[in-house]
């Protein structure tokens, strides 16, 4: 289910947010998303940016752009500045104005909406996000990590690395790496059933869209941020195979 968060006075021109979005998603085809709204900015930020175990990540919040305390270009500075739960969390701001729609549209935000808000406008801009996140839930994992409940998309996950106990994720843009308290095979078991993943030996897995560089007679195969992973010899005529049945599938 879609986990939405909202946040500040919002001037809709007909019935709430909150119905807005329940009629929104139906007309998608979806269900009616998990809503919860907040008075409180360092409340909601702080729920966008932890996780419990029975909590999936937030995948959309929405919020005024003049908050109590915080305006809401701040609030996404320090949402995109964040080690986010959610690789695919979308913003959206709304504004009392054009003009200040459009300055709102110059920070990091998915979309904006101008108040007063009208069902018609509100489905032609939240629609198409509500389709999107839904997709990538079809193409993302949920792990229990070491630093709270993560929402990880498959496209942004480079490889994974075996460190002591941990699993080690490494992904586009990280600040840091991931760590998960289980097995190489166990995760990927979780990863297997996406052709894009090898298992590089006991290891590593690798994502096979980041491999830049891999010959039969090389060592080591080379991902496109620079690493290098070593192939064990017995596993690299099966690699050469995974990469040109990759290839085939890519094209």
């Amino acid at each position: 289910m879609i986990r939405i968060a909202l946040c500040g006075d919002i001037i809709f021109e007909r019935g709430t947010v909150s119905e807005a979005l329940a009629a929104c998603a139906h007309e998608q085809g979806l269900s009616t998303p998990d809503i919860t709204a907040f008075t409180n900015p360092t409340d909601f930020l702080d729920a966008c940016l932890s996780t419990s175990d029975d909590q999936e990540p937030f995948d959309m919040v929405i919020g005024a752009l003049e908050l109590k305390g915080i305006s809401g270009i701040h609030m996404t500075s320090e949402l995109t500045a964040a080690d986010l739960p959610n690789d695919g969390l979308r913003i959206v701001l709304c504004a009392r104005d054009k003009l200040h729609a459009i300055h709102a549209a110059q920070s990091a935000i998915s979309a904006y909406l101008v108040e007063p808000i009208t069902p018609d406008h509100f489905n032609e801009v939240v629609g198409p996000l509500l389709a999107t996140i839904s997709q990538e839930h079809e193409q993302s994992i949920i792990l229990r990590c070491r630093e709270g409940v993560r929402r990880i998309l498959a496209s942004r996950l480079v490889y994974v690395e075996t460190s002591g106990r941990d699993q080690r994720i490494h992904r586009v843009g990280e600040r840091a790496p991931l760590s998960i308290r289980c097995s190489s095979r166990a995760l990927y078991t979780i990863l297997a059933h996406d052709p894009r993943f090898y298992k590089a030996g006991s290891s590593y897995i690798i994502n096979l869209d980041y491999l830049d560089s891999f010959a039969l007679h090389s060592s080591s195969a080379r991902l496109l941020d620079g690493t290098r992973i070593d192939i064990p010899i017995r596993l690299r005529t099966a690699l050469a195979e995974a990469i040109s049945q990759h290839a085939h599938i890519a094209v």
